[in-house]
């Protein structure tokens, strides 16, 4: 059964993408298959609903999922952008098909004759394979655009910091033995052992606590929209009672409003679980009296709407029930906060991968304080001000450039907040004690917060923004 206003199903099969065909599975599943990666469109009959159409890219290589969401299909208009949308990720994802490999070393010179001889030998064994070499200082921003970093034993101490910042992909240190001998064999045999042990315990590493509160009767849907360089990632969970009922993740390579109709859409109209009463979505930028001052980055685009937009006013029209909107940082602060009992003062720094600007959630006295402006922790507008950063390009690129502008926000904090501890939540810089060090040019030692490194902003900021919901539902 299709929609009121279109006959998605239809118009889907018509559709003619470069990159392969659309084909029809049954009448409710339908595929797109290309070499590198398979394409899903999976159709979803809830009984007295509007049906749920869900996108699903899996790279073939890898079984990574690179594109997935899950809507109605009204507006038409709409539906079919998503399409588009897909379409364009599907087709990037064959441009980059071969297993594309990277090795490291001080400058790069002696990894290149070894990568000329990685590229005979894939060649020769008719591997899809490919081989480049950078200098260690490059690693950090052409790792992201590969399979897997090889790191050369004459640096093999530094395997550990770039695995913590390219956690995403492999990073493995290529054996002396098999260096040394230049044995491009053996190497390759390494490698597929090393890609193979990793993606089997991606999904292990991966896996996160889950933090709930069982101190509430109602049902919320907690939205938590998460961007950097590369993506973003829109995460939700469904709070029922404080317990969690439902979790869920849309990853999109731009984010649009749009994309949290769907989210919101299909949790409300679904009749398998608790349907919200509230609903709590935290992004970055100021949110201040249901107003939204997000100016567009890489992987946002709300342009449309303007800075100053009545954001939370128009979701509570659309959606006739509450609808609170938060900065995501705050919620993290305050998340984090209620889920430990030692500290009273606190702030949390959040560095999304890239980002030349962070921002701090701040708990003061048990308390969150966010400004007579919202503007609290908004962190954007002292960077502009530091000497010695101005030669570091819009989009930073190397943990060693990103270490003093994570220090140099949380010199800030300590001389106005001297706050207990500082969470840090900064992809590209794993090692505390970098931070630290910095801080020592600024800060007598025992000045300095206990720092503590965040890998799950996420949890934080879904349980906080639920917790924040709470209080305006009290208040």
């Amino acid at each position: 059964m299709s929609t009121d206003h279109f006959d998605y199903r239809s118009w889907i099969m018509a559709q003619k993408p470069s990159c392969g065909e659309v084909e029809k599975v049954d009448d409710n599943h339908f595929q797109i298959v290309t070499a590198y990666a398979l394409a899903q469109i999976n159709f979803y009959q809830i009984e007295n609903e509007p049906e749920v159409i869900e996108f699903r890219i899996e790279r073939t290589k890898d079984g990574e999922v690179v594109f997935f969401l899950h809507f109605h299909a009204d507006p038409e208009e709409h539906a079919k952008a998503l399409f588009e949308q897909m379409i364009e990720v599907l087709q990037e994802t064959g441009k980059h098909h071969a297993t594309r490999i990277l090795l490291c070393c001080t400058a790069g010179l002696t990894t290149s004759y070894f990568a000329m001889a990685l590229n005979e030998a894939a060649k020769a064994l008719k591997l899809d394979w490919s081989f480049d070499a950078v200098s260690v200082s490059e690693v950090y921003t052409q790792g992201l655009h590969f399979d897997c970093v090889l790191v050369a034993p004459q640096i093999g101490f530094q395997q550990k910091k770039i695995a913590s910042v390219l956690k995403d992909i492999p990073v493995l240190t290529i054996p002396a033995v098999i260096f040394g001998a230049y044995d491009a064999g053996a190497c390759i045999s390494f490698v597929q052992n090393g890609m193979k042990e990793f993606h089997e315990t991606l999904e292990e590493k991966a896996r996160q606590h889950i933090l709930h509160h069982d101190e509430n009767s109602h049902v919320i849907l907690s939205i938590a929209v998460l961007p950097d360089v590369r993506r973003t990632i829109i995460r939700y969970r469904l709070y029922d009672h404080g317990a969690v009922a439902k979790t869920g993740e849309v990853i999109k390579p731009v984010f649009y409003l749009e994309d949290l109709y769907d989210v919101i859409e299909t949790n409300l109209c679904s009749c398998r679980g608790p349907v919200p009463e509230m609903i709590s979505i935290a992004l970055p930028g100021i949110i201040h009296e249901g107003k939204m001052d997000l100016p567009p980055t890489r992987t946002i685009d709300l342009t449309k709407y303007g800075n100053h937009f009545a954001i939370e006013q128009f979701f509570r029209d659309r959606y006739h029930q509450p609808v609170y909107f938060y900065n995501n940082v705050n919620a993290a602060a305050l998340g984090w906060y209620s889920a430990q009992n030692e500290y009273e003062n606190i702030v949390f720094h959040s560095q999304p991968y890239g980002w030349r600007m962070g921002g701090e959630g701040i708990i003061v006295n048990g308390h969150l304080v966010t400004g007579a402006h919202s503007a609290a922790g908004e962190v954007k507008y002292i960077v502009p001000l530091f000497s010695g950063l101005s030669d570091i390009p819009h989009w930073v690129e190397t943990p060693d450039q990103m270490v003093p502008i994570v220090a140099r926000d949380i010199v800030g904090a300590v001389t106005y907040l001297d706050p207990e501890v500082v969470c840090v939540r900064s992809d590209m810089t794993p090692y505390m004690d970098e931070i630290e060090k910095e801080l020592e040019k600024f800060l007598p030692a025992d000045h300095i917060p206990h720092l503590i490194k965040i890998d799950n902003m996420d949890e934080y900021v879904l349980l906080g923004t639920m917790l924040l919901c709470l209080l305006e539902k009290q208040a």
